[in-house]
C-alpha cells in the first residue's frame, strides 16, 4: 500500500526511491545511495540540479548526505542532519568521510593553515558545522582539523554538547542578511535561525516552519503568557521571543535578522496570511 509522504523529507521521485523505502513506496527502481560529506562552508540544497533553481536548504561543512542520483555535477540526495531532500553540487562534497567529534559554537570560525593567528585562512566555517580532528592534542590554543588546517579550540564544543540560551544564540545573528534556505551567518531565513539557535544548544530541530510548529515543544495553555524563549508562528513564518514584547527573526522586509515588537510583526503578517501568532514552548524533555 502506497503511503502518503512529504517529498521534502522522503528520497522518492517518479523514477526512483531510496532502497530503505522498498515495501512502503512504489518506485520503478530502488537505489542504496552513497554517503558524501560537505567540504565547503555551506552547500545549497536546490529544487533542481542547477544553481539558479530555488535553494531550499543548506548542508554545512562537515555535515553528510546520502546521494542517490548524479546528474551533470549535481547529486540528488538527503541530508543526514535534518533529512531534507534536494539537489547539491558535487563540488564541495567528498566521499571520504571524517567522523566529527566537535561542533562550532562561535558564529563563525576560521580554519587556518597553521596554529597561528597570523597564518593564512583556509576557509571561514559556520556555527554548528561538525568538525573532525586529526588528533586530540593541539598547539597554542588551536586544534588540528582532519581535512587540513587548524581551528581555535575555544570556538568548539563536543559534538553532543547540550545546554545554553537559544535566545542569546539567535541574537548573535543580528544583522545577518536574509537568505531563503540559508542556515548560517552568511545568510539565513526565519526557520533557519530557529534551527541554528537550537542546534547550538544541542536541540535537534526540523527545517521548515510547518515542521517546527508540529515538532517543537507544546502550545501555550490558556493561563500562560508568551515569554522569553517561546516561538511565535504565523503561516510560513516564525520568530523567537526575547521577552513578552520583543521578538528576533529573519525578516523578509528588512532582508536581515532584526529585533522588533511582536505586535509589529503580527501587523505585517496578518494581511499576508490572515492568521495571528500561535505560540510554542520548549519542555524539559525536548
Amino acid at each position: 500500500m502506497q503511503e502518503d509522504y512529504d517529498p521534502r523529507l522522503t528520497p522518492m521521485r517518479g523514477d526512483l526511491a531510496a532502497s530503505h523505502l522498498r515495501g512502503r513506496l512504489e518506485a520503478p527502481r530502488y537505489v542504496g545511495g552513497v554517503r558524501f560529506q560537505a567540504t565547503a562552508p555551506a552547500i545549497g540544497v536546490h529544487r533542481e540540479p542547477t544553481s539558479d533553481s530555488e535553494q531550499m536548504n543548506q548542508l554545512l561543512l562537515g555535515e553528510s548526505a546520502i546521494i542517490y542520483d548524479v546528474r551533470g555535477g549535481w547529486g540528488w540526495g538527503q541530508s543526514l542532519h535534518d533529512d531534507y531532500v534536494g539537489w547539491m553540487s558535487l563540488i564541495g562534497l567528498s566521499s571520504e568521510i571524517h567522523e566529527p567529534s566537535k561542533r562550532i559554537r562561535a558564529l563563525r570560525s576560521i580554519i587556518y593553515t597553521e596554529p597561528d593567528l597570523r597564518a593564512p585562512a583556509l576557509m571561514s566555517a559556520p556555527m554548528n558545522a561538525p568538525i573532525a580532528l586529526s588528533r586530540t592534542g593541539g598547539e597554542g590554543g588551536f586544534l588540528p582539523v582532519a581535512r587540513g588546517g587548524w581551528i581555535v579550540a575555544s570556538h568548539l564544543a563536543d559534538i553532543d554538547h547540550r545546554g545554553g540560551d537559544h535566545v542569546a544564540i539567535a541574537q548573535r545573528f543580528l544583522g545577518t542578511p536574509y537568505l531563503w534556505g540559508g542556515r548560517c551567518s552568511m545568510g539565513i531565513d526565519c526557520s533557519g535561525l530557529v534551527q541554528a539557535a537550537l542546534g547550538c544548544v544541542g536541540q535537534m530541530c526540523p527545517r521548515d516552519t510547518d515542521m517546527q510548529i508540529a515538532a517543537l515543544g507544546r502550545g501555550l495553555r490558556n493561563n500562560e503568557r508568551p515569554a522569553r524563549g517561546d516561538f511565535a508562528f504565523w503561516k510560513g513564518h516564525v520568530a523567537i521571543l526575547i521577552d513578552e514584547r520583543l521578538v528576533i527573526h529573519a525578516d523578509g522586509r528588512s532582508m536581515s535578522v532584526v529585533i522588533e515588537p511582536l505586535s509589529e510583526v503580527s501587523n505585517w503578517r496578518m494581511p499576508v496570511t490572515g492568521d495571528g501568532p500561535s505560540f510554542r514552548r520548549l519542555v524539559a524533555d525536548d
